[in-house]
């Protein structure tokens, strides 16, 4: 069902990408948050001890069938927008199997998550940054030139955007 669902926000996203021209496109992909929860004791057994997964789901690993599913649609969402368009992947947070109920096979969160940009004007950078979950937002609205809100919790992080779009 998950998949599913999925596979239906892929199919809306694809066919508003190719209506023409738009500013902003937001695109969530959650069929990684909604597996890894429940089966990451699916995909590291070891980190479980003696707990077992029912038996007609024991030998899947639907925590990978998302990553994998979840690289394809991110691929055919790029492929469906103009080479000079700028894209931000980003989570929420990560996975931590210790921060869970390890004692029924769930996983917990770890504050920890990823920001990539690519597009016009962004550059590799081998630099960590850090950045918390309550700065995306305002980082996304420097990033794309807008005003950000001066009640913002979270603050716009430096070097994230394209030159051209750092405020003066």
């Amino acid at each position: 069902m998950v998949f599913d669902v999925a596979d239906g926000q892929l199919r809306a996203a694809e066919r508003a990408l190719s209506q023409g021209t738009y500013d902003l496109v937001s695109y969530v992909y959650t069929a990684t948050d909604r597996l890894q929860h429940p089966f990451w004791s699916l995909h590291e057994p070891e980190l479980y001890g003696d707990w077992q997964p029912p038996a007609q789901i024991k030998d899947q690993d639907y925590v990978e069938e998302a990553y994998r599913r979840a690289d394809d649609a991110l691929g055919r969402v790029l492929a469906a927008m103009p080479d000079d368009t700028l894209v931000f992947v980003v989570s929420d947070h990560g996975v931590d199997p210790h921060d869970g109920r390890m004692e029924e096979g769930e996983a917990g969160h770890r504050s920890d998550g990823i920001w990539i940009a690519a597009g016009p004007g962004v550059t590799a950078n081998p630099e960590r940054l850090e950045m918390r979950v309550i700065d995306v937002m305002p980082t996304a609205l420097r990033c794309a030139g807008a005003p950000v809100a001066e009640d913002f919790d979270g603050v716009a992080v430096a070097g994230v955007c394209p030159a051209s779009s750092e405020p003066e």
